[in-house]
C-alpha cells in the first residue's frame, strides 16, 4: 500500500493500481481501482490484468520492473499469450 500513497514509488501508477486492485478484490489500490462487486464479474480480472499489463510493456512504464519480480509469473503467462 505504500507505493500507492502520496511520495510512494508508484502513486501516479494507472496500471500497476489496477493490477494490485484485481489481486486484492479491491482490497488495496492507488489511483485507479474499481470496488468489490466490479471484480466479481467473470472474466473481469483477467481481462484488466491483461489490459493493464499490455500497457507497462507497450509503453515501456517504469513499474515494468515489477513486472519481472513482484508479478513474475503473471508476466510470464502475458508473454505466453502474446507470443
Amino acid at each position: 500500500m505504500k507505493w500507492f500513497n502520496d511520495g510512494g514509488m508508484y502513486e501516479d501508477s494507472f496500471a500497476l493500481s489496477d493490477i494490485i486492485s484485481a489481486l486484492t478484490d479491491g482490497e488495496v489500490s492507488g489511483m485507479v481501482g474499481h470496488n468489490k462487486e466490479y471484480w466479481q464479474i467473470h472474466n473481469r480480472k483477467a481481462l484488466e490484468i491483461f489490459a493493464n499489463m499490455s500497457a507497462i510493456d507497450i509503453l515501456e512504464l517504469p513499474e515494468g520492473c515489477e513486472l519481472s519480480g513482484m508479478l513474475k509469473e503473471l508476466f510470464e503467462a502475458y508473454q505466453e499469450t502474446v507470443s
